[in-house]
């Protein structure tokens, strides 16, 4: 059992409700824990065992480009059902940060666990 780890993976997303913050896409920075049976890659050093990391991302971050959601909290659980549906995945924690997101704070986050299990 391997942990795959992509740690500031920056998007933009309409993400807010009220109409200052939702008019506008705005950054948000993602980290990501993936748990998954390595054992192929680990043995064979093949890419074509490898996961997939480009099109995880990719299809986060097009998910996110194409989308508008009022909560963090709804926009992080996107990013953990999107991980998950990947197969080689058997559990995943994503936390994701708004930047700037409440006066005199420097960030806002919220994390999320799931598993295929």
């Amino acid at each position: 059992m391997g942990v795959l780890n992509i740690k500031k993976l920056l998007v933009r997303s309409h993400l807010g409700f009220d109409p200052h913050a939702s008019s506008h896409t705005q950054d948000l920075m993602i980290n990501i824990s993936i748990s998954y049976n390595s054992f192929l890659e680990e043995e064979s050093d093949n890419p074509a065992d490898a996961f997939d990391i480009v099109q995880l991302t990719n299809e986060i971050i097009g998910r996110a480009e194409n989308s508008h959601f009022n909560l963090i909290e709804a926009f992080t659980r996107m990013v953990l059902n999107t991980v998950l549906e990947f197969d080689k995945v058997e559990s995943a924690k994503v936390e994701v940060k708004k930047l700037q997101a409440i006066q005199f704070s420097g960030e806002l986050s919220f994390v999320l666990e799931g598993s295929n299990r």
